[in-house]
């Protein structure tokens, strides 16, 4: 049902009542397209039943600035698997890319934040990574290619030390929100 706002707001709700997706509780998708200067933006916003986004938002600024920045480190050099999607080695990392942002979306909105238990989702780096390592000394390209796998074995491999570290942390019970 479209409803016009104020400012030349026009909202469509697309709320299905019996869910979208029973798995994660998304029960519908709500568009907003703003037409008041004279050209559309439109804003599509998934609305679930237990997700808070300002609580998400609250759980990552909680973290410590240095784990932000790692934060932002990894997805920056797991998402230039893009550039090499041509690659197998780019099209494996973007696979596993996807799975990792996937689970771990999934984990947060379960649990209203940023948890140990996503650091879970990591351990598939380690296959990845021994794939790598040995495509990385069969491939013929020393180029711009190889120079970006060394440095995401090497980010990947620091971020699973510190996740052996959370995972063991959740196993003894520290099952709580990080940061909190």
């Amino acid at each position: 049902m479209a409803r016009r706002g104020q400012s030349g707001t026009v909202s469509q709700d697309a709320t299905d009542k019996s869910g979208l997706c029973g798995l994660c509780g998304i029960r519908g998708i709500r568009i907003e397209r703003n037409v008041r200067y004279g050209f559309a933006l439109d804003s599509v916003a998934l609305e679930h039943d237990d997700v808070n986004m300002d609580a998400l938002m609250q759980s990552m600024q909680a973290l410590p600035q240095w784990v932000q920045i790692w934060i932002v480190v990894l997805a920056v050099m797991n998402t230039l698997s893009l550039f090499f999607l041509r690659h197998a080695a780019g099209r494996l990392v973007f696979v596993v890319w996807l799975i990792v942002i996937g689970v771990n979306a999934w984990l947060m909105m379960k649990y209203g934040g940023f948890t140990r238990a996503m650091s879970f989702v990591h351990l598939l780096w380690i296959p990845m990574i021994i794939w790598l390592g040995g495509m990385r000394r069969r491939d013929s390209d020393t180029g711009l290619l190889r120079s970006w796998l060394v440095l995401l074995v090497l980010v990947n491999c620091i971020s699973l030390a510190f996740d052996a570290l959370e995972i063991v942390r959740w196993l003894a019970g520290a099952r709580g929100l990080m940061g909190a």
